[in-house]
């Protein structure tokens, strides 16, 4: 507890103009009086160079969106965002004043995030785009805020990742490895915990990013499992030549690393960890990459010819109720309304038997879809050609 009168009087008479708790007065009054933190005297900090760069530019498009909502607040007339003119003598808004305050505070950062990203080894020198600056310092500065005028502030714009530039199509190239040695850390794309690193943070922009964006697209893919009973034969069969695929490159991506790796600890470049069970267990995991683009592929073969079939069903699989608000919706939309219902019941199974009647009724439409090669569901066509999508035979 403070001891000074004086300052004890300044507390109370805080806490009588902001409504404020002791302790919370004591603070803000220890605040006003604290000297300020400069960003200017924080040292950098040493990240991975892909943190590194997103900080740096998450900060830069900060200032960005502020200036932009100044501007759309100015232009829609909002007196607070109103700009000063010392000339005339005119005081700025207040929240212009306040948008000024934080983009001032938030340049600092930018400076700070610009010496880290040097520091953790992102760009090669400090970067600066002033006239003054070395040419290394604008080749940093190009690389870390590649084509701003592109970026998420602007109508249709994004933020560029590691590797990328806006409007960019190439995919992302290779800007930077990741330090070594290597630890136990383990990469993940969305596990967490001691001993594991999201691979958003530290991947892109590594040689090693696009083995992650297949795995990225391989987990989408898998995310919509409640999507599968909606797929046509084709879709089905167009999933194992994607798998047959990957299989594949799996055991020519995989061959290449191993064939690196063996390489380094025969020239002497490699040392530490264990030797000889990676080569053991590098020789089985190849073994087994080509067992499954084997199977896969004999899997594919088995499939040739495979159509869709109406398996018998009693009348009134398909209601009425069901079946109507169908009517007129694509293939994609109804296999969506399954999907939907899919995962709502096995929620609800979770806690109370479930009802799986809405499940069949459209699963039976889509096959029916299927079978007719319809592209939009026609609920009175499929009354007349099948006995379930009929109340009676």
């Amino acid at each position: 507890m403070t001891s000074d009168k004086s300052r004890k009087r300044d507390i109370r008479r805080r806490m009588q103009q902001h409504n404020e708790p002791y302790a919370e007065a004591a603070r803000r009054l220890a605040e006003q009086d604290a000297p300020p933190i400069l960003a200017d005297d924080v040292p950098a900090a040493r990240v991975p160079a892909p943190v590194a760069m997103m900080l740096a530019r998450h900060l830069d498009a900060a200032t960005h969106h502020i200036g932009r909502a100044e501007r759309l607040a100015r232009g829609h007339g909002v007196s607070a965002f109103a700009e000063g003119d010392s000339l005339r003598d005119k005081p700025s808004g207040p929240l212009a004043e306040i948008a000024d305050a934080a983009t001032y505070d938030l340049h600092r950062l930018v400076d700070w995030a610009g010496r880290t990203a040097h520091e953790s080894g992102a760009v090669p020198a400090v970067p600066s785009p002033w006239g003054d600056a070395t040419p290394s310092q604008r080749q940093a500065y190009e690389i870390l805020y590649p084509e701003r005028h592109h970026w998420c502030a602007s109508p249709g714009g994004v933020l560029p990742g590691p590797g990328e530039r806006p409007r960019d199509d190439n995919g992302r190239m290779v800007t930077h490895s990741l330090p070594g040695p290597v630890t136990g850390d383990r990469l993940s794309l969305r596990a967490s915990g001691q001993s594991v690193v999201r691979v958003g943070d530290v991947a892109p922009g590594t040689p090693a990013a696009p083995i992650w964006d297949a795995a990225e697209r391989l987990e989408r893919y898998a995310c919509e499992w409640m999507n599968r009973g909606g797929d046509s034969p084709a879709d089905l069969a167009a999933a194992l030549d994607g798998l047959e695929e990957v299989a594949e490159r799996l055991q020519s991506v995989l061959g290449s690393v191993t064939a690196e790796i063996e390489r380094r600890y025969a020239d002497g470049c490699l040392e530490g960890g264990d030797h000889v069970g990676l080569a053991a267990q590098g020789g089985q995991a190849d073994e087994a990459a080509r067992t499954l683009h084997r199977r896969i592929y004999a899997m594919r073969h088995a499939m040739t010819g495979a159509a869709a079939a109406l398996p018998p069903a009693r009348p009134g699989t398909v209601p009425p109720h069901i079946a109507g608000p169908m009517d007129g919706k694509t293939l994609a939309e109804v296999r969506a309304e399954l999907g939907d219902e899919v995962f709502m019941q096995r929620q609800v199974g979770k806690t109370r038997p479930g009802d799986d009647r809405q499940t069949t009724a459209l699963a039976r439409i889509l096959t029916w879809m299927h079978v007719k090669g319809a592209s939009v569901y026609d609920a009175p066509a499929h009354a007349k050609t099948d006995a379930a999508a009929r109340l009676t035979g």
